[in-house]
Formats: structure tokens, C-alpha cells, sequence
């Protein structure tokens, strides 16, 4: 996942607590990605 959000330029932060779960965010700014896209970046 680290390397997937570096790819698009990307911060990508993971909070765990025990027995509150994970939460992961990904966080950007730049131009829209458009549909195929986004798909080609979720397949690689």
C-alpha cells in the first residue's frame, strides 16, 4: 500500500488500536485521476 500511494505522490497513514480496529487514509492533492485511471493504479 505504501508503495501504491508514493506512486500517485500520495501520504498514506495507518492508526491501529487494540480492540478499536484500523483505520487507513490516503491523502492527496493534484489533478483528478480520472476512472481507468484509478482501476489501473487498485490493479497494480
Amino acid at each position: 500500500m505504501h508503495e501504491r500511494a508514493a506512486e500517485i505522490g500520495a501520504i498514506l497513514s495507518i492508526e491501529s488500536e487494540p480492540e478499536s480496529g484500523t483505520r487507513i487514509s490516503v491523502s492527496w492533492q493534484g489533478a483528478a485521476l480520472s476512472d481507468d485511471e484509478l482501476q489501473a493504479l487498485m490493479q497494480s
